[in-house]
């Protein structure tokens, strides 16, 4: 009988959650993407397949509503829509840059006015009470804070190279 690979114990640098995008509105707005914490259940063979597995949330405030919201969504996904938000802040891409998860059940847009402001428009649905509630919400805010979705996205990816260098040579 083959023995089971050893799930691994990731030891990363980042603080976590680690905050990748966050967005405070003019109002009393406040959006974030966040990594919550790595997937249980992770080998050397599933990293060196696959890369590193992580779990990501979504939290917003406005006007005395705090909701959080887990963000069915896969760490290349993350990567291609930072890329993406990279992008269209360069003025090189879409003006429209979409996160969305992997049901489609969520979705939050952000939209470029080339002016130094974004528009964020978002539909959250709880997966906890089979997507029957949720929130949808629209406001604006400074495009300041892309800049530093991009560094927080950088930090974020440069580890997640390092742990799968690290961790895919386990055995």
């Amino acid at each position: 009988m083959k023995e089971k690979a050893p799930e691994l114990s990731i030891d990363t640098a980042l603080t976590l959650p680690y905050d990748i995008l966050d967005i405070e509105g003019a109002s009393d707005e406040h959006f974030v993407f966040r990594l919550i914490r790595f997937s249980d259940g992770q080998t050397a063979y599933s990293v060196r397949n696959s890369g590193i597995q992580a779990e990501f949330g979504i939290v917003y405030h406005s006007r005395g509503m705090d909701c959080a919201f887990a963000c069915d969504i896969t760490t290349e996904c993350v990567r291609d829509f930072m890329i993406a938000l990279e992008n269209s802040y360069d003025g090189m891409g879409s003006d429209t840059v979409i996160l969305q998860d992997l049901s489609g059940r969520t979705a939050v847009n952000i939209v470029f006015d080339h002016h130094g402001h974004i528009g964020i428009d978002g539909k959250i649905y709880n997966k906890d009470d089979m997507y029957s509630s949720g929130i949808i919400f629209t406001f604006d805010a400074d495009v300041g804070c892309v800049l530093d979705a991009i560094a927080a996205g950088d930090k974020l990816f440069a580890e997640l190279y390092r742990l799968r260098q690290e961790y895919a040579m386990h055995e």
